[in-house]
């Protein structure tokens, strides 16, 4: 007779052989992995927490948005495996939202927040436990290594994000093609440019269609690889595939969302995690940020600002969030300048000055059609009736073929 512990190895191994549908199936009946703890401890805690403060959230919602609950926007900025603290989050206000106090609408990320984003938006399920995807995947991640090379660890990445974010008709779970906004870092090869353009290389990708590029974007924005290329409808954003200097990288940034504004919160989940965090870490972590997300619905100007600023060089603790009320650029800089400015150096990010008071400063690219807007100086012609992007590309091919052949004379 097979032991509990022969057939727990059976599964696993089966999971880890099965298509990416049925091993999201499995994972949902069995759970990803043996020590699922944190995941019950972590969703657990964001249910206590609101509940005792549910009187306090109903009453201030209702006090700044007399109209109605609000559909808040959520822009969750790069920060590594600290991306925790934004489960807990989404937690909260899938919560709040199954008690129609409010309802959660798009989620833009960057680096950790564009994974959370991602693993949040596949999910099908409802309050707390829309959060569940994000804990489990996270705890798989966690166990990821740098030890062999970073191909190694983006193939990793795409097979899990792929298992969780992929239904059995090879179709996308969720709302991500719906409600994920994807910041990426455009890097052009074009040696002609002066750093102060080159930093306005930003990219958001949305409207994405297909499990594949979900995955590949993800990674893109801050998977462990510098520089990745973009499939489908995408390939136009590094043309040149003999070229590895050309292509998308972790660095993208938070401005407003683009067309209608809702209601939008920026929350930075940052508690000295960057670089690894294991299960007990990730419980951690959420369960700050389900103080903290608490903490901002309940205050009168919506904000909870970071108990300290000792997270500079990427440890320590500085969370903290501002939700702007009317969703512009305009409003979410000017809150965090005010609310979460670190040594008056930077603000709302330690290692960045966002979110940004203009959208048009960013290049906005709907993956389905490659249409772009916004910003346009430096992405390819993805838009075929572009003539203006079209025309830079040109020359920019150009310039950069004949420096190439200058550099390769004898």
């Amino acid at each position: 007779m097979l032991t509990v512990f022969a057939l727990t190895a059976l599964f696993q191994d089966a999971a880890a052989n099965a298509p990416f549908w049925a091993r999201g199936l499995m994972d949902s009946l069995w759970g990803s992995e043996p020590a699922s703890d944190y995941v019950k401890s972590s969703l657990d805690y964001a249910v206590e927490q609101v509940d005792q403060n549910l009187a306090a959230i109903k009453a201030n919602i209702k006090t700044n948005f007399a109209s109605g609950p609000p559909t808040i926007d959520l822009l969750w900025p790069g920060n590594g495996y600290d991306q925790a603290g934004y489960a807990g989050q989404y937690a909260v206000l899938k919560y709040l939202e199954s008690k129609n106090v409010l309802k959660v609408g798009r989620i833009m990320g960057s680096s950790g927040g564009a994974t959370a984003g991602l693993l949040a938006l596949a999910s099908e399920e409802t309050g707390v436990k829309a959060a569940q995807k994000m804990l489990e995947s996270f705890g798989i991640q966690g166990d990821m290594t740098l030890a062999d090379n970073l191909d190694m660890e983006n193939k990793k990445l795409r097979k899990e994000y792929l298992a969780r974010i992929t239904n059995a008709k090879g179709k996308l779970t969720g709302t991500v093609e719906r409600d994920l906004y994807c910041a990426v870092y455009y890097q052009p090869d074009d040696p002609l440019l002066g750093e102060s353009e080159a930093e306005q290389g930003e990219v958001v990708l949305y409207n994405i269609q297909t499990p594949e590029l979900a995955a590949e974007a993800t990674i893109a924005s801050g998977g462990t690889h510098f520089i990745t290329k973009l499939p489908g409808t995408l390939k136009c954003i590094a043309p040149d595939l003999e070229n590895k200097h050309q292509g998308v990288r972790d660095g993208g940034l938070m401005t407003a969302f683009n067309g209608e504004l809702n209601p939008t919160i920026y929350y930075l989940a940052w508690e000295g995690n960057v670089l690894s965090c294991d299960r007990g870490c990730i419980n951690t972590v959420s369960n700050v940020a389900v103080d903290n997300t608490i903490s901002l619905l309940t205050s009168p100007n919506l904000v909870v600002s970071p108990s300290s600023w000792t997270c500079m060089g990427g440890a320590g603790s500085c969370s903290g969030g501002v939700l702007s009320k009317t969703g512009t650029g305009k409003d979410l800089e000017a809150l965090s300048k005010e609310h979460l400015s670190v040594f008056m150096a930077t603000f709302g990010h330690p290692a960045r000055n966002e979110p940004l008071a203009s959208p048009e400063i960013l290049t906005w690219v709907d993956a389905s059609t490659a249409k772009t807007s916004g910003h346009l100086g430096l992405l390819p012609t993805c838009d075929k009736n572009n003539e203006a992007a079209k025309e830079r590309s040109v020359y920019l091919s150009l310039a950069n073929r004949l420096l190439r052949a200058l550099s390769e004379m004898p």
